[in-house]
């Protein structure tokens, strides 16, 4: 991991806009409080595909657990914006992000 020291610091690329994260967390919602495991995973992929929005389209994942934990392992859970262990929470800081980034879109 980079440090201040470092010239560079690096990010996840996924997802590729910061913009999806609040659709992202706003499905993650109704997990909460469930175990992220690859079942509850699956689920949220399901979720994804049953309510898109925006101009992504999902629902082509051969491995669904795996794209589901793509879209809240990386830059949500490493920004601090959601905790899975020992179960699915949004943070404060999440919510706060979820809500202004909501609000500048429309």
């Amino acid at each position: 991991m980079a440090g201040f020291s470092s010239r560079y610091m690096t990010m996840s690329t996924s997802p590729r806009s910061p913009q999806r994260v609040p659709y992202y967390l706003s499905l993650l919602e109704q997990f909460e409080g469930k175990e992220w495991n690859n079942e509850t995973q699956v689920n949220y992929y399901k979720a994804m595909v049953s309510n898109q929005l925006g101009d992504f389209s999902i629902g082509k994942s051969k491995h669904p657990e795996m794209s589901a934990r793509d879209k809240i392992t990386r830059a949500p859970k490493a920004l601090g914006l959601v905790e899975l262990k020992p179960r699915i929470r949004i943070t404060e800081p999440g919510n706060k992000f979820k809500i202004n980034i909501f609000f500048k879109m429309f």
